[in-house]
């Protein structure tokens, strides 16, 4: 496992931390010694419970409930230093016949307005720290067409945008704002598209990979970078 510096006595937000990616981060970053908040619409007190830290419902596709999580965070621990901001979904939303518009909603919420909430709703809690670091998981699904997927690409193509966008501005304030970019990592999200993807030969990266390049853009991430990470490469 890469080791990343330490972060003792630090506290960390993670979102859509019960599962996947999130999960990951969390216990990479309780081993380095913060003190994790676990976020997530789902159920995730376990994976707090097994990092040492904290359980917070949140749906971040709604500002107030991103307000109330970093609330309880500082609440309970005092102080805010990190934020992964890594909640995502993906959803069928083909243009044309068969164009949902709720479902289209449903991933704009989580994917874009879900990121922007999380950072705003940090902001004040990191700069009463005197500042700190923001991660933000996109995908190379936003860096390239994905003809098959054009909302979740749209999704985060926005989120890639409002880091590069958002970074000096927030950067002036003492907090650096990076992006992580993974390919295709084995989490739900794949959907039935896993098999797909195995059959015609695509790598599929285990998540604990793109969890020691999320920490590695926590070390050394410097604002409005976007870090691709691919199976078999070093993060760059």
């Amino acid at each position: 496992m890469a080791v990343g510096q330490r972060w003792d006595g630090s506290v960390a937000v993670v979102t859509g931390g019960a599962q996947g990616i999130g999960a990951a981060v969390a216990e990479r970053l309780a081993g380095l010694g913060a003190r994790v908040v676990v976020a997530d619409r789902a159920d995730g007190t376990e994976v707090a419970t097994r990092v040492g830290g904290m359980f917070v419902h949140c749906d971040v596709s709604d500002p107030l409930q991103a307000e109330h999580l970093m609330a309880r965070a500082v609440g309970e621990y005092g102080r805010l230093d990190v934020v992964f901001a890594n909640a995502g979904v993906r959803g069928e939303t083909p243009l044309g016949n068969g164009f949902d518009v709720a479902e289209y909603r449903r991933v704009m919420g989580v994917n874009v307005d879900g990121v922007v909430y999380t950072v705003q709703a940090a902001l004040p809690h990191l700069r009463a720290g005197g500042g700190g670091r923001v991660v933000v998981t996109a995908s190379m699904a936003g860096l390239m067409a994905v003809p098959m997927d054009v909302a979740y690409a749209a999704s985060k193509a926005a989120a890639v945008g409002f880091v590069r966008s958002a970074a000096p501005l927030l950067a002036a304030q003492g907090v650096t704002l990076a992006a992580v970019c993974p390919s295709f990592a084995d989490t739900a999200i794949l959907g039935d598209g896993r098999a797909l993807l195995v059959e015609t030969g695509f790598a599929i990266m285990p998540v604990a990979q793109v969890a020691d390049a999320m920490v590695e853009v926590l070390d050394e991430g410097t604002p409005g970078e976007c870090w691709m990470v691919q199976a078999g490469r070093e993060p760059e």
